[in-house]
Protein backbone atom coordinates (compact mmCIF):
# COMPACT_ATOMS: atom_id res chain seq x y z
CA UNK A 1 0.00 0.00 0.00
CA UNK A 2 1.45 3.43 -0.78
CA UNK A 3 1.15 6.52 1.14
CA UNK A 4 -0.07 10.38 0.95
CA UNK A 5 2.28 12.99 1.66
CA UNK A 6 0.97 16.20 3.05
CA UNK A 7 2.82 19.18 4.67
CA UNK A 8 1.48 22.26 6.49
CA UNK A 9 2.16 25.74 5.34
CA UNK A 10 0.12 29.34 6.46
CA UNK A 11 -0.43 31.02 3.53
CA UNK A 12 1.78 33.70 4.89
CA UNK A 13 4.56 32.07 6.07
CA UNK A 14 6.35 32.47 2.26
CA UNK A 15 9.90 31.27 3.32
CA UNK A 16 8.98 28.16 5.14
CA UNK A 17 7.16 27.01 1.89
CA UNK A 18 10.07 28.18 -0.27
CA UNK A 19 12.04 25.87 2.42
CA UNK A 20 10.04 22.90 2.34
CA UNK A 21 9.49 23.27 -1.15
CA UNK A 22 13.58 22.92 -1.18
CA UNK A 23 13.84 19.89 1.06
CA UNK A 24 11.29 17.96 -0.87
CA UNK A 25 13.39 18.97 -4.13
CA UNK A 26 16.74 17.83 -2.34
CA UNK A 27 14.93 14.35 -1.81
CA UNK A 28 13.48 14.12 -4.91
CA UNK A 29 9.93 14.31 -3.22
CA UNK A 30 8.48 17.24 -5.10
CA UNK A 31 5.37 15.04 -6.94
CA UNK A 32 4.83 12.84 -3.29
CA UNK A 33 4.52 15.54 -1.29
CA UNK A 34 1.44 18.04 -1.68
CA UNK A 35 0.83 21.45 0.54
CA UNK A 36 -2.18 21.83 2.95
CA UNK A 37 -2.76 25.66 4.06
CA UNK A 38 -3.06 26.02 7.35
CA UNK A 39 -5.80 27.28 9.17
CA UNK A 40 -5.22 30.57 11.27
CA UNK A 41 -6.23 30.59 13.79
CA UNK A 42 -9.46 29.26 15.68
CA UNK A 43 -12.15 29.26 11.75
CA UNK A 44 -14.27 26.57 13.51
CA UNK A 45 -15.02 29.14 16.01
CA UNK A 46 -15.72 26.31 18.85
CA UNK A 47 -14.77 26.77 22.90
CA UNK A 48 -11.41 26.12 23.59
CA UNK A 49 -8.35 27.35 26.18
CA UNK A 50 -5.68 26.99 23.60
CA UNK A 51 -4.34 30.23 22.24
CA UNK A 52 -5.54 30.93 18.20
CA UNK A 53 -1.88 29.76 16.76
CA UNK A 54 -2.25 26.67 18.83
CA UNK A 55 -5.79 26.13 17.82
CA UNK A 56 -4.92 26.44 14.05
CA UNK A 57 -2.27 24.03 14.23
CA UNK A 58 -5.21 21.77 15.91
CA UNK A 59 -7.48 22.63 13.27
CA UNK A 60 -5.29 22.38 10.30
CA UNK A 61 -4.00 18.76 11.63
CA UNK A 62 -7.81 17.82 12.17
CA UNK A 63 -9.11 19.29 9.13
CA UNK A 64 -6.38 16.84 7.36
CA UNK A 65 -7.90 13.67 8.33
CA UNK A 66 -11.66 14.89 8.18
CA UNK A 67 -10.34 15.40 3.95
CA UNK A 68 -9.11 12.16 3.68
CA UNK A 69 -11.43 9.99 5.49
CA UNK A 70 -12.54 7.77 2.46
CA UNK A 71 -8.89 7.79 1.50
CA UNK A 72 -7.10 4.58 0.48
CA UNK A 73 -4.09 5.30 1.29
CA UNK A 74 -1.57 5.57 4.42
CA UNK A 75 -0.79 9.71 5.36
CA UNK A 76 2.58 11.00 6.31
CA UNK A 77 1.78 14.82 7.54
CA UNK A 78 4.19 16.63 8.38
CA UNK A 79 4.57 20.63 9.05
CA UNK A 80 6.63 23.37 7.34
CA UNK A 81 9.97 23.06 9.66
CA UNK A 82 10.78 18.98 8.57
CA UNK A 83 14.06 17.88 7.49
CA UNK A 84 13.98 14.65 5.79
CA UNK A 85 17.14 12.42 5.60
CA UNK A 86 18.34 9.99 2.88
CA UNK A 87 16.25 7.42 4.47
CA UNK A 88 13.07 8.78 4.81
CA UNK A 89 11.03 7.77 1.49
CA UNK A 90 12.80 4.66 1.48
CA UNK A 91 11.87 3.39 4.96
CA UNK A 92 8.43 5.13 4.91
CA UNK A 93 7.26 3.03 1.99
CA UNK A 94 9.24 -0.09 3.95
CA UNK A 95 6.91 0.82 6.77
CA UNK A 96 3.31 1.06 5.04
CA UNK A 97 3.77 -2.51 3.19
CA UNK A 98 4.77 -3.59 6.85
CA UNK A 99 3.00 -5.67 9.78
CA UNK A 100 4.22 -2.37 11.90
CA UNK A 101 1.18 -0.69 10.41
CA UNK A 102 -1.17 -3.11 11.45
CA UNK A 103 0.32 -2.40 15.33
CA UNK A 104 -0.65 2.02 15.43
CA UNK A 105 -3.08 3.99 14.35
CA UNK A 106 0.13 6.95 14.37
CA UNK A 107 3.82 6.27 14.15
CA UNK A 108 5.69 9.37 14.86
CA UNK A 109 9.05 10.01 13.02
CA UNK A 110 10.66 12.59 15.58
CA UNK A 111 9.86 13.45 18.82
CA UNK A 112 11.07 15.83 21.91
CA UNK A 113 13.60 14.47 23.89
CA UNK A 114 13.36 16.00 27.19
CA UNK A 115 16.69 16.76 28.63
CA UNK A 116 15.36 17.15 32.42
CA UNK A 117 13.14 13.77 32.03
CA UNK A 118 13.58 11.37 35.33
CA UNK A 119 15.84 8.62 34.47
CA UNK A 120 18.54 10.24 32.39
CA UNK A 121 17.36 9.81 29.48
CA UNK A 122 20.34 10.75 27.28
CA UNK A 123 21.85 8.03 28.64
CA UNK A 124 19.47 5.43 27.55
CA UNK A 125 18.53 7.19 24.17
CA UNK A 126 22.47 7.84 23.74
CA UNK A 127 23.05 3.77 23.94
CA UNK A 128 20.16 2.79 21.86
CA UNK A 129 21.08 5.65 19.07
CA UNK A 130 24.59 3.59 19.26
CA UNK A 131 23.00 0.12 18.87
CA UNK A 132 20.48 1.32 16.25
CA UNK A 133 23.29 2.99 13.97
CA UNK A 134 26.12 0.76 12.09
CA UNK A 135 28.57 2.79 11.36
CA UNK A 136 31.52 1.55 8.45
CA UNK A 137 35.71 1.95 9.33
CA UNK A 138 35.32 5.72 8.09
CA UNK A 139 32.61 6.50 10.77
CA UNK A 140 29.66 6.65 8.25
CA UNK A 141 26.52 5.27 8.71
CA UNK A 142 26.31 1.94 6.89
CA UNK A 143 22.92 0.46 8.25
CA UNK A 144 20.33 1.63 10.98
CA UNK A 145 18.24 -0.64 13.10
CA UNK A 146 14.95 1.17 13.70
CA UNK A 147 13.21 0.87 17.19
CA UNK A 148 9.92 1.49 19.31
CA UNK A 149 10.43 4.01 21.91
CA UNK A 150 8.06 6.09 23.70
CA UNK A 151 6.44 8.98 22.62
CA UNK A 152 6.74 12.69 23.90
CA UNK A 153 5.69 15.59 22.25
CA UNK A 154 5.88 17.19 18.80
CA UNK A 155 3.57 17.22 15.34
CA UNK A 156 6.62 18.02 12.85
CA UNK A 157 6.56 14.12 11.13
CA UNK A 158 3.76 11.65 11.51
CA UNK A 159 2.16 8.51 9.38
CA UNK A 160 -1.35 7.96 9.94
CA UNK A 161 -2.47 4.33 9.48
CA UNK A 162 -5.39 4.11 6.45
CA UNK A 163 -7.00 2.13 8.57
CA UNK A 164 -7.34 3.91 11.60
CA UNK A 165 -8.43 7.72 9.71
CA UNK A 166 -12.08 7.24 11.07
CA UNK A 167 -10.61 6.22 14.61
CA UNK A 168 -8.75 9.28 14.90
CA UNK A 169 -10.87 11.70 13.30
CA UNK A 170 -13.98 10.09 15.94
CA UNK A 171 -10.99 11.25 18.65
CA UNK A 172 -10.39 14.88 17.20
CA UNK A 173 -14.24 15.34 17.02
CA UNK A 174 -14.66 14.29 20.67
CA UNK A 175 -11.83 16.29 21.78
CA UNK A 176 -13.31 19.38 19.48
CA UNK A 177 -16.99 19.12 20.86
CA UNK A 178 -15.63 19.01 24.55
CA UNK A 179 -13.48 22.13 23.83
CA UNK A 180 -9.59 21.13 22.93
CA UNK A 181 -7.78 21.82 25.92
CA UNK A 182 -4.18 20.37 24.79
CA UNK A 183 -2.48 21.15 21.90
CA UNK A 184 -2.62 18.61 19.21
CA UNK A 185 0.29 16.43 20.01
CA UNK A 186 -0.02 16.55 23.87
CA UNK A 187 -3.70 15.48 23.05
CA UNK A 188 -2.41 12.56 20.96
CA UNK A 189 -0.03 11.73 23.60
CA UNK A 190 -2.80 11.44 26.11
CA UNK A 191 -5.28 9.76 24.25
CA UNK A 192 -2.28 6.95 23.57
CA UNK A 193 -1.28 6.49 26.95
CA UNK A 194 -5.51 6.28 27.36
CA UNK A 195 -5.59 3.57 25.51
CA UNK A 196 -7.88 5.86 22.92
CA UNK A 197 -4.73 5.31 20.13
CA UNK A 198 -2.04 3.15 19.43
CA UNK A 199 0.84 5.71 19.20
CA UNK A 200 4.51 4.67 18.44
CA UNK A 201 7.19 6.16 17.43
CA UNK A 202 10.43 5.04 15.75
CA UNK A 203 13.92 5.48 16.72
CA UNK A 204 16.72 7.02 15.99
CA UNK A 205 14.56 10.03 14.27
CA UNK A 206 13.88 9.28 10.14
CA UNK A 207 12.81 13.19 10.14
CA UNK A 208 13.63 16.53 12.28
CA UNK A 209 13.06 20.00 12.10
CA UNK A 210 15.02 22.90 10.61
CA UNK A 211 17.14 24.89 13.65
CA UNK A 212 18.29 27.82 12.42
CA UNK A 213 16.67 30.39 10.33
CA UNK A 214 12.80 30.07 10.54
CA UNK A 215 11.02 30.22 14.13
CA UNK A 216 7.74 28.64 15.42
CA UNK A 217 4.73 29.97 13.93
CA UNK A 218 2.75 28.74 16.69
CA UNK A 219 2.87 32.12 19.43
CA UNK A 220 1.62 32.40 22.74
CA UNK A 221 3.32 29.26 24.09
CA UNK A 222 4.93 29.68 27.35
CA UNK A 223 8.57 28.09 26.49
CA UNK A 224 11.49 30.69 25.42
CA UNK A 225 13.11 30.82 22.48
CA UNK A 226 16.50 29.34 24.14
CA UNK A 227 14.55 26.59 25.47
CA UNK A 228 12.81 26.04 22.99
CA UNK A 229 15.94 25.26 20.74
CA UNK A 230 18.08 23.64 23.32
CA UNK A 231 15.38 21.36 23.12
CA UNK A 232 15.19 21.31 19.38
CA UNK A 233 19.11 20.43 19.41
CA UNK A 234 18.77 17.48 21.54
CA UNK A 235 16.10 15.59 19.19
CA UNK A 236 18.15 16.68 16.16
CA UNK A 237 21.00 14.91 17.85
CA UNK A 238 19.50 11.64 17.30
CA UNK A 239 18.14 12.26 13.92
CA UNK A 240 19.66 9.58 11.42
CA UNK A 241 21.42 12.10 9.06
CA UNK A 242 22.44 14.19 12.15
CA UNK A 243 26.49 15.80 11.60
CA UNK A 244 27.18 15.69 15.13
CA UNK A 245 29.82 17.56 14.98
CA UNK A 246 28.12 20.78 12.91
CA UNK A 247 25.68 20.11 15.22
CA UNK A 248 28.10 20.85 18.64
CA UNK A 249 29.34 23.55 16.78
CA UNK A 250 26.19 25.46 16.65
CA UNK A 251 25.18 24.60 19.78
CA UNK A 252 28.03 26.13 21.23
CA UNK A 253 27.54 29.15 18.98
CA UNK A 254 23.49 29.88 20.02
CA UNK A 255 23.07 28.25 23.52
CA UNK A 256 25.23 30.30 26.42
CA UNK A 257 27.07 28.67 28.96
CA UNK A 258 26.41 29.17 32.17
CA UNK A 259 28.63 31.28 33.97
CA UNK A 260 28.19 30.15 37.09
CA UNK A 261 31.02 27.75 38.64
CA UNK A 262 28.58 25.10 40.03
CA UNK A 263 26.43 24.69 36.92
CA UNK A 264 30.00 24.47 34.98
CA UNK A 265 31.00 21.98 37.41
CA UNK A 266 27.49 19.58 37.30
CA UNK A 267 27.59 20.13 33.63
CA UNK A 268 31.21 17.86 33.91
CA UNK A 269 29.34 15.95 35.81
CA UNK A 270 26.07 14.80 34.08
CA UNK A 271 28.33 14.63 30.79
CA UNK A 272 30.66 12.26 32.46
CA UNK A 273 27.12 10.20 33.74
CA UNK A 274 26.12 9.41 30.55
CA UNK A 275 29.25 7.66 29.37
CA UNK A 276 29.54 4.05 29.77
CA UNK A 277 32.37 4.89 32.08
CA UNK A 278 29.45 5.88 34.73
CA UNK A 279 28.39 3.02 37.23
CA UNK A 280 25.14 3.41 39.30
CA UNK A 281 25.63 2.09 42.61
Amino acid sequence: MSYAGIYINLDRSMERRDAMEAELARHGLGERYRRYPAADGNILGGPTSLTDSEMGCFTSHYSIVKENRDGAKHLHIVEDDVMFSRLTERMISHIVTSSLMDRYDIVFLDSVIDPLREGLPFREYKELYDKCIIRDEGGNVAKVNFAPIEYVGAASSYLVNSRSIGKLLSVYDEVLAGGPKDAVDTMIRKKGQAGALRVGCLFPFLTSIRLEGITSTITGRKSDDLSALAMNVSRHSFFVDCEMLALLDYAGKVLPASTDPHYRLLSHVLGFSLTPQFRKF
